[in-house]
């Protein structure tokens, strides 16, 4: 703990993405509304002035407590909201989400034993479309599921790729804003979120439930 600072509390935000491995909760980026000097929400003309976020914190479930770890070094990804994160071993990874108005398809991970970022992670062959509102959810020991989200051109995407080598699914569900955990026989489940683009008023919410095979079931 000689790193961090306890009792540190994150700034209000929205948008950001936060994971639990082991006794951590992890938080990271987001936005809040503020105006210029970092007052409350205000308006010029038709502008709303965001303040997005890059910074880390981290919560203690045993101690109750809350820290922010000093950043080592590395590279971090662009401040943002709307993205998503999953840890893998002893890294945190983050992929797109919206920067300002540009939605991203980079990925990212933070070593949390050193606190380090990696940079951008090179990718070789087809990488997935730039998005925001998906869900990255680890199904092996170094692989991520990525499904879904809200593409650069505000369409809902209803593709799944396996990282570690990237491997496209066709899925035929249009799905953002859901939330997908890992089952025990390996299977991606998904529940909720919307159908379609946020920004329409008939937005289409889900209650349904998507169940992705990623393996063969034991026969066990």
């Amino acid at each position: 703990m000689a790193d961090s600072q306890l009792f540190c509390v994150a700034e209000e935000r929205s948008g950001h993405c936060a994971v639990v491995d082991g006794n951590f909760l992890y938080v990271w980026g987001g936005y809040v509304v503020r105006g210029r000097g970092g007052t409350g929400r205000t308006r010029a003309g038709k502008q709303i002035f965001w303040g997005w976020h890059n910074d880390v914190h981290v919560f203690d479930t045993k101690t109750q407590t809350w820290f922010q770890p000093e950043i080592k070094g590395g590279v971090p990804p662009q401040p943002r909201a709307a993205h998503t994160c999953a840890v893998l071993g002893n890294k945190g990874y983050i992929f797109g989400g919206r920067v300002l108005q540009t939605r991203m398809n980079d990925l990212h991970y933070l070593n949390l034993d050193t606190w380090t970022w990696s940079g951008r992670i090179p990718i070789n062959g087809e990488s997935p479309k730039h998005r925001s509102w998906h869900t990255l959810t680890p199904i092996a020991d170094d692989k991520l599921f990525l499904f879904g989200g809200l593409s650069a051109d505000n369409i809902p995407l209803s593709d799944g790729w396996i990282h570690n080598y990237f491997t496209l699914f066709i899925i035929f569900n249009y799905r953002l804003w859901h939330t997908a955990c890992l089952g025990k026989e390996n299977e991606i489940m998904v529940f909720g979120g919307s159908k379609d683009d946020l920004l329409s008023l008939d937005t289409g919410h889900c209650n349904d439930l998507l169940i992705f095979q990623t393996q063969p079931y034991s026969l066990l």
